[in-house]
């Protein structure tokens, strides 16, 4: 299925010799990235025996970590790599579907080129060797190799927040915003004793690549323009906290527990998210209700977090009862954790309901309001036998949910039989 062309969109088509060009140095960039991935796999059967200091997919406090609850670290890092594999695997059928199907519209060789980089790219990935921070591959390329490739990698990926769906920079000094942002890069990268003091800038040019977004999604964007900017969104966000939960408590207590190769293990699960995103954005939206989903992601997640925390608050509060009684630390009594369990189960449904109305009225209140208002139409629908009652109940109904800017209604006479 081919996206139709956007009203107001920039004209995206590579023709001639500059379309030979550009998919010739997709498919050797995109060579580069798999066969970097591929050279670092045999590494994981190895490390186990041999952990590093930092920086690699198994610290020595990681190992000590796995060990201390009964986890091989041989085991962890096959199914480490298993779910790497797999996620290249399938990052490599949605790049290689969007070269052979949209490899004229320059757009789609980025986002192909972004969603085969971001489960491949060391700067974004640990592997089972230490890597420098400016090392975009596995291979030991030349200093200027190497930093033209993570530029490229850095400017591909914001470059394509930055244009997507359109194809222009929107405003147009937002590609300042991507300047910016590869001269930043380049100085964390190259400058590590000045790390801790550039950190902030993270924050800075993430929150103004959001700004962007939000921006054209409500002063730019068409209707189905926004319906892909939801989807990119939603891969964004689970992106931003996954990378969060796993790049950050290295630099906390966090790093030396079993914490940290967990997260691991998260993070590789959720690289995937965000390509996937894309590239349902670009090829397949009308096929997925996105608002159903972002919908239902709120709600279970809002519910989740109440009802573990309730889970936690209960179950220690009996905890702390049980030492002050007892005047030791002991554990919590089967009893309650069973009853406490019981009481989580009985909440859901309610506590679902209740959150879905709340989520509903506060950020879907136009569907809200419309499923309110259908439901009293079918209600009232039972009660009317007059016609006019009914056209003019109808023609309400339809107003107040589709808001057309006209409403006509025919009606078909029966004919007359002899």
């Amino acid at each position: 299925m081919v996206v139709p062309t956007m009203h107001g969109s920039a004209d995206r088509s590579l023709t001639g010799g500059l379309l030979l060009l550009a998919r010739a140095l997709w498919v050797a960039l995109a060579a580069l990235q798999l066969l970097s991935f591929a050279s670092t796999a045999p590494g994981y059967f190895t490390l186990a025996a041999h952990p590093c200091a930092a920086d690699c997919a198994l610290t020595f406090q990681e190992s000590r970590a796995l060990g201390g609850v009964g986890i091989a670290p041989q085991s962890y890092l096959l199914a480490l790599l298993a779910l790497k594999l797999l996620s290249v695997i399938v990052a490599a059928i949605m790049a290689a579907l969007l070269f052979v199907r949209r490899s004229r519209d320059w757009m789609a060789l980025i986002a192909a080129y972004v969603i085969l980089s971001l489960p491949t790219s060391m700067l974004l990935n640990l592997g089972p060797a230490v890597t420098t921070s400016l090392q975009a591959t596995a291979f030991r390329l030349p200093l200027a190799a190497d930093i033209a490739l993570g530029s490229l990698q850095s400017a591909a990926i914001i470059g394509l927040f930055l244009l997507f769906p359109g194809g222009r920079f929107t405003p147009r000094w937002t590609w300042l915003l991507l300047a910016g942002f590869l001269i930043y890069t380049t100085i964390y990268a190259a400058w590590p004793a000045a790390q801790s003091a550039l950190a902030p800038g993270w924050i800075v040019f993430f929150a103004g690549l959001i700004a962007n977004i939000v921006y054209r999604y409500r002063r730019v964007s068409s209707p189905l323009e926004q319906q892909q900017t939801k989807w990119v969104i939603a891969g964004f966000v689970v992106f931003m906290f996954a990378s969060m939960a796993f790049w950050l408590p290295p630099f906390t207590p966090l790093g030396a527990t079993i914490y940290t190769p967990f997260s691991h293990i998260v993070y590789t699960l959720c690289l995937i998210v965000m390509p996937l995103t894309f590239f349902i954005a670009i090829q397949r939206y009308r096929l997925y209700d996105i608002d159903t989903i972002i919908r239902r992601t709120l709600t279970y997640g809002v519910v989740s977090v109440i009802l573990a925390a309730l889970y936690a608050i209960v179950v220690s509060g009996a905890q702390f009862l049980l030492q002050r009684v007892g005047g030791g630390w002991v554990s919590a009594s089967q009893p309650t954790i069973v009853v406490t369990t019981l009481l989580i189960a009985a909440l859901f449904l309610p506590l679902r309901r209740r959150i879905q109305r709340l989520i509903d009225q506060r950020f879907y209140r136009r569907h809200y309001d419309a499923q309110r208002t259908l439901a009293g139409f079918g209600a009232a629908l039972r009660s009317h036998v007059d016609l006019d009652q009914l056209v003019s109940a109808l023609t309400g109904v339809v107003d107040d949910t589709m808001r057309p800017e006209h409403v006509s209604l025919w009606l078909r006479q029966r004919e007359a039989t002899g």
